[in-house]
């Protein structure tokens, strides 16, 4: 019987020996991928769902209570106790609650007159709509508790009424006939459409102005934290409102057709991805089958050798099935090495920390795969050769 350390000795020299090259860049491109897949999947998610300003906002979730299609209805509107459990609703990135029905009122521009919607937002309105501060600031949470005179103009407006953003700031404009308030911020931003000419205060302002102190929130806007379980999320909103207010008509939209289309982007782009890392490592554990193969019919003469030396069944099987193992571990631990800088790059590009715990299992999971193709690709021509006849191994030419 041959010692397991000859055995690996020997084996080892064997796949040295041969340079297997095709079958260990097949695996080691199929782990490298599998690795930076496994280990940057999810921060680049989180990257894309950043990014989903690009894609329409399908990530935004606008919630409003919508009475008004049923003639005769009574008119609803949230509540601040609906705005705090929404907050903690799971992939719930950030809520914005606004009152949105407002007055007009005319700013003077020269001999006209600009006509200026006023709407009541809270400090999250310009992150959730993914809303730039071109000049100026944001309002603040002070801002809303403490119902103060400021105001927020949309890029248009600022432009139409004072020439300029930079020019708008600490500028008065009308909250009510009586009431004026200073220019803080101006936004912009793609999703903004009309809103782009409107006017905002905090939302405790214009209530306290316009509605009499009456609870007049008709409009949530929820961030989602990802994009994955958005239509979940929609229907979570609802019930969540709907336990805790009087909400006959609470609606929660989104961009279904973008959302559908992404989502199908998604699944036949990892599909494919999937597809390929699986292609490739196939097409390494078809090669180690291939190759164990041949080496037995090329060695046959040997193993018949080897045979008539003591050597058993076990010996050759063990030796041919490491020869696979090497094979397949020395792919693995290349695929390692160009997943581990594929990392790398990843990292820098992205701007995130190097996530060592995902490393080390998509490594350590790799590696064991790597052991199992080569132990599945090698054991059926190791067995054949372990039972080969020896007088037939000693007349093969």
């Amino acid at each position: 019987m041959i010692e397991a350390g000859d055995i690996a000795r020997i084996s080892l020299r064997q796949v040295v020996r041969t340079r297997p090259w095709a079958v260990t860049l097949s695996i080691a491109f199929g782990i490298a991928a599998f690795i930076a897949l496994g280990v940057l999947g999810q921060e680049i998610r989180h990257k894309l769902n950043q990014d989903f300003l690009l894609m329409g906002g399908v990530n935004i979730i606008r919630v409003v209570m919508d009475d008004l299609r049923y003639p005769g209805s009574e008119r609803h509107y949230f509540t601040e106790d609906s705005v705090r459990a929404l907050r903690k609703l799971e992939n719930v990135r950030l809520v914005s609650a606004s009152a949105s029905w407002s007055p007009t009122y005319n700013q003077t521009v020269g001999k006209y007159q600009y006509p200026l919607r006023l709407v009541g937002i809270d400090e999250y309105y310009a992150a959730v709509n993914y809303l730039d501060i071109v000049a100026g600031r944001n309002i603040t949470a002070e801002e809303v508790r403490g119902h103060a005179r400021v105001a927020l103009l949309g890029y248009q407006a600022a432009v139409e009424i004072f020439g300029s953003p930079q020019k708008a700031l600490g500028r008065q404009i009308y909250m009510s006939r009586n009431d004026t308030a200073p220019v803080v911020g101006v936004l912009n931003g793609v999703l903004m459409g009309d809103a782009t000419g409107y006017a905002f205060a905090p939302y405790t302002t214009t209530l306290q102005r316009m509605l009499n102190d009456q609870p007049a929130l008709d409009r949530i806007y929820v961030l989602a934290a990802s994009w994955g379980k958005i239509p979940q999320l929609a229907a979570d909103i609802t019930a969540c409102i709907r336990s805790r207010q009087t909400a006959p008509h609470v609606v929660a939209r989104y961009a279904e057709q973008q959302f559908q289309r992404i989502a199908d982007t998604f699944f036949w782009l990892s599909a494919l991805l999937w597809l390929s890392i699986g292609l490739s490592l196939l097409l390494g554990g078809f090669g180690i089958w291939s190759g164990t193969f041949s080496a037995v019919r090329g060695r046959t003469h040997e193993i018949g050798l080897e045979k008539t030396m003591g050597a058993t069944n076990r010996d050759i099987m063990a030796q041919f099935l490491a020869e696979a193992l090497f094979k397949a571990l020395l792919g693995g631990i290349a695929g390692l090495l160009l997943g581990l800088l594929a990392v790398l790059v990843g990292v820098f590009f992205l701007g995130c920390p190097f996530p060592v715990g995902q490393m080390l299992m998509c490594s350590a999971a790799s590696l064991l795969f790597s052991a199992c193709l080569g132990v599945a690709g090698g054991l059926y021509p190791a067995s054949r050769a372990s039972k080969m006849d020896v007088v037939d191994a000693l007349r093969f030419e």
